[in-house]
C-alpha cells in the first residue's frame, strides 16, 4: 500500500481515559482545563459525615426563585 502511495492506516482520536493515562493526571488538566466536564455521578446513600456535597435535583434546576 505505501509503495503504492497510499496509507494503510486511519488516525484515531484517543478517549479521554487514554489521553489522562498517557499524559498524566496533572499535565491533562493543565492542557484541557475548561474543554473537559465530568458528569454527577450515581446518587448513593451515605453518612451525613460525608464530605462530598448534596446531589442536585431536577427540582432544585428548574426551582424559580
Amino acid at each position: 500500500m505505501k509503495k503504492a502511495g497510499f496509507d494503510p492506516y486511519e488516525p484515531k482520536l484517543l478517549g479521554i481515559t487514554a489521553m489522562e493515562k498517557l499524559l498524566g493526571k496533572k499535565k491533562f488538566a493543565e492542557i484541557l482545563k475548561g474543554l473537559v466536564e465530568k458528569p454527577q455521578g450515581k446518587p448513593a446513600l451515605v453518612p451525613e459525615s460525608d464530605k462530598r456535597p448534596e446531589m442536585n435535583t431536577a427540582q432544585e434546576d428548574f426551582k424559580e426563585d
